[in-house]
């Protein structure tokens, strides 16, 4: 708050308090009524009047950096080449981008942004500038590369920042209070960070027995595929790397186009076949019983930590025509690969994948 607003936030008070003053100092042996409160409120305004000048003097320090170029400017610092964003809706289209945009398929590229990130820091639709805090913010680079799931900042990864990032965007023009968003997760930072910044979100877990629904409880334990919400009762739902550990794909691309509404987004990141055509099934459940076509591989759960949740599928460009089967009227893999944003994925695959089915 300015200095003048608190003088004019008090001036009434402090006037009413000179009068009563010159009113009870009159009485012969009156008290001082207000004498260790006026030293508590002298004191108050001593400490205000530091601070502000203490931020003035910062705020000047910082101008005059700027002015230097002292402090990195990741807008400007950025390599035109690393900010890579398209949509794309077959193999077709994926490789003839690669063959234009060579860098989306670089073995090092992701390593130079993952760099520059931690040198630099990065911005972020969703949280803003977040540069600033880089230390605080931004892990020492990850040895195996995998720079998708582990170069962090505010405490989550590429792929999720992409999806919160990719949301703000979406709803860049909605009052966020307004808008009702259901997830696939409500245990994890990334569903707290979304219940912190829209009222109406929800998250659920999957829960496979009574003993998980009773220590779930009372977050909602439900099936992606059937989760009992009403029909078009949501602007967004996201999936954060849930959609290759449910057994049916297509149910729950259904499902979710049910509880959406028309204009509504499904936002879903997951380990992506980028390279092929079809979904690669891993597993197949079938009257309660499993059957493997590879072996078991399992990622990780906050409801079953030592456990953990089986890869059923990888889903693959068919991907999109199992949207529009499930009553999309559009969808998109969204890659997105910068400098700017900390986005990134590995060796091979220089950004992130993001599904965008559009109700």
């Amino acid at each position: 708050m300015a200095p003048h607003a608190r003088f004019q936030e008090s001036a009434v008070p402090h006037a009413i308090k000179k009068v009563l003053r010159s009113v009870i100092y009159r009485i012969p042996g009156a008290r001082r009524p207000f004498q260790h409160r006026d030293a508590a409120f002298a004191e108050r305004d001593a400490a205000l009047r530091q601070r502000d000048a203490a931020q003035a003097q910062l705020a000047r320090l910082q101008d005059e950096a700027d002015a230097r170029h002292d402090i990195p400017d990741v807008l400007r610092l950025s390599r035109e080449e690393w900010e890579v964003k398209a949509r794309l809706s077959s193999l077709a289209e994926w490789e003839n981008f690669i063959r234009a945009r060579p860098e989306a398929a670089s073995q090092t590229v992701p390593e130079e942004i993952a760099r520059h990130a931690a040198a630099h820091g990065i911005v972020s639709a969703f949280f803003g500038n977040i540069w600033l805090r880089i230390a605080e913010n931004l892990a020492t680079l990850p040895a195996d590369k995998n720079y998708r799931e582990n170069l962090i900042a505010r405490g989550l990864n590429a792929r999720q920042r992409a999806l919160l990032d990719l949301l703000s965007e979406v709803f860049e023009h909605q009052a966020a209070n307004g808008l009702r968003i259901y997830a696939h997760e409500a245990l994890t930072l990334l569903a707290m960070t979304l219940r912190a910044r829209y009222p109406r979100f929800v998250g659920s877990e999957y829960a496979g027995d009574d003993a998980g629904r009773d220590w779930l409880f009372p977050i909602p334990a439900l099936d992606a595929a059937a989760t009992g919400w009403p029909d078009a009762g949501f602007d967004a739902v996201l999936s954060a790397d849930v959609l290759e550990h449910v057994p049916d794909i297509g149910a729950t691309l259904r499902e979710t186009a049910r509880i959406l509404k028309p204009g509504g987004h499904f936002l879903a990141t997951f380990p992506f076949a980028c390279n092929a055509e079809q979904t690669s099934v891993r597993a197949r459940l079938e009257n309660g019983a499993i059957t493997y076509f590879s072996p078991p591989e399992y990622h990780g759960n906050p409801v079953d930590p030592e456990g953990g949740s089986l890869v059923f599928a990888i889903p693959g460009w068919d991907i999109i025509g199992q949207c529009e089967a499930a009553g999309f009227r559009r969808a998109e893999m969204l890659f997105w690969m910068s400098a700017r944003h900390g986005i990134t994925g590995g060796p091979g695959v220089g950004g992130v994948f993001i599904l965008d089915a559009l109700k």
